[in-house]
């Protein structure tokens, strides 16, 4: 029985086994970060759905209407647009952070990076913005700052 052979075939067999799990960790990891993707998506979407209805169930909608018509609104329906608007910039926040993480597709974050280039846009942004900005992200306000200059 010559052992250096047989060490040999251990050798071949071993490596074998190591590029066979190395493999299979590479298709798992790749089953994970769709997972993990999906599941962001799905988070994304629930807050999305939440946020909508408590703009719903709180006239939202018909208060911004009043407001952008030039009539007088209450401060507590001026503190109900600015806890939604700064909801919604939560959310875009959230989303740049997912973007910057490599979790976010292209899709989704030009989609999102439309919606916050229309918020800039609108009325009263820019106080929202600066009420709420302490607790955004740094990389996050120099994007919105960006996008409110080439707004103006």
């Amino acid at each position: 029985m010559d052992w250096n052979a047989i060490g040999a075939i251990g050798e071949v067999a071993g490596a074998i086994a190591v590029v066979i799990t190395l493999l299979f960790l590479a298709k798992q990891l790749r089953e994970n970060t769709k997972s993990t993707n999906a599941a962001a998506h799905s988070e994304r979407t629930n807050r999305n759905i939440m946020l909508t209805l408590w703009s719903g169930d709180h006239g939202v909608g018909s208060i911004r209407r009043k407001a952008e018509s030039g009539e007088e609104i209450s401060d507590a329906e001026r503190e109900l647009l600015f806890c939604h608007d700064l909801a919604a910039l939560r959310h875009f926040e959230d989303m740049h952070y997912q973007r910057t993480a490599g979790i976010t597709d292209d899709d989704t974050w030009a989609a999102n990076l439309s919606g916050l280039v229309q918020r800039t846009r609108s009325e009263g942004f820019a106080e929202v913005y600066e009420r709420g900005k302490f607790g955004f992200r740094n990389s996050f306000r120099e994007l919105i700052e960006e996008k409110m200059r080439a707004a103006s």
